[in-house]
């Protein structure tokens, strides 16, 4: 592995990132390396909207038993942590009885560089119109 690629998965592994670019280009000696980062926005609010089944400190239990930080204003966002989160809720519905019910996830642009992270709860697992 070149040093530019142990480089690149260590930027991405950060979490801060939402894109890397590397350019590169001859200089007078060597070679002349730029990366190009775009930040991952942070995170301006989060909605858990339809939930009834469980509480708020069931779902903070159930994500410090899986040693998962639920997102949360003011931090960056991160979709494998919210992927993370979605399961969490899905066991809660299925532990109390709502095997049926969904998750859906909407991420919603606030400018210039944050985003609203929603999570609609469909605890009878009926289509919403």
């Amino acid at each position: 592995m070149t040093q530019l690629e142990s480089d690149l998965r260590a930027l991405y592994k950060s979490g801060f990132f939402e894109n890397i670019r590397i350019e590169d280009r001859d200089g007078d000696v060597g070679k002349i390396v730029t990366y190009i980062l775009k930040e991952n926005p942070l995170i301006h609010s989060v909605e858990f909207l339809g939930n009834r089944s469980f509480t708020e400190f069931d779902f903070f239990s159930a994500c410090q038993k899986k040693k998962l930080t639920p997102p949360a204003a003011m931090a960056f966002y991160d979709r494998q942590r919210i992927q993370e989160t979605e399961r969490i809720i899905k066991e809660l519905m299925i532990r109390n009885g709502k095997a049926r019910g969904t998750v859906q996830t909407e991420i919603e642009r606030v400018p210039p560089s944050e985003v609203r992270i929603r999570f609609t709860i469909n605890e009878e697992g009926e289509a919403r119109p």
